[in-house]
């Protein structure tokens, strides 16, 4: 099954910075491409256990109008090789190898937090992990890794009536070692925004997804 993406030269930049910051994360990363209106979504699952979700402009041709899934390393290749034209063929399809959906339907708005701050947590949560496993074992530091991930950053109480909902360090990290906290353009904000069993932080650039009460496989 043929695919292709065409990607305008905006959109090929901002893929090529995302997909080099995944592949740092993962090496065996790979990436489910759906259309979204005049958007393409590069979605992929990292290590600290969210689903992070690059939107950029571009337009998704396939011949099945299916949803394909790549290497991400695969990706960046042909996205260099393309140059200046900015059409790569997403092959060789690993589709069998991506279980379970991806969030969709409509999400619903608890708060915006400047994106400064978000940066500022990231940060913090980098620093306080660097910090308490100097010296440790990989197992000590492992299961460290997972405190610190799951460490509340920030909590949000949304509408009158909404329960009070943690943000964790997972997709504090997730945002910010996938550049999508978009803190370049002045007043930026993250959108805190739900959708059960979801929890989403959405920027500009694109979104961090953790499904809370369990894995990322499931879709409701």
């Amino acid at each position: 099954m043929t695919a292709v993406v065409r990607f305008s030269p905006q959109g090929a930049a901002a893929c090529g910075a995302f997909l080099v910051r995944v592949r740092r994360l993962d090496d065996n990363a790979l990436l489910r491409v759906r259309p979204a209106a005049d958007l393409v979504e590069l979605c992929c699952r990292l290590p600290v256990g969210v689903l992070a979700v690059l939107s950029v402009p571009a337009e998704l041709d396939t011949t099945t109008g299916d949803e394909p899934v790549v290497a991400a390393d695969v990706l960046l290749r042909a996205l260099a090789a393309a140059a200046d034209q900015a059409e790569v063929s997403l092959s060789p399809r690993r589709d069998a190898e991506w279980v379970g959906g991806l969030p969709s339907g409509g999400f619903e708005r608890l708060d915006a937090v400047p994106a400064e701050v978000v940066s500022r947590l990231a940060s913090a949560g980098a620093r306080t992990f660097r910090q308490a496993a100097a010296g440790r074992s990989a197992k000590a530091a492992s299961t460290l890794t997972n405190a610190v991930l799951d460490h509340v950053a920030l909590t949000v109480s949304g509408p009158a009536g909404r329960p009070t909902v943690e943000v964790t360090q997972r997709l504090i990290q997730g945002l910010a070692a996938t550049g999508l906290v978009g803190e370049s353009a002045p007043d930026s904000v993250v959108q805190v925004e739900v959708r059960e069993p979801w929890l989403r932080l959405r920027s500009a650039a694109g979104a961090v997804y953790l499904r809370r009460g369990g894995g990322l496989n499931l879709l409701v």
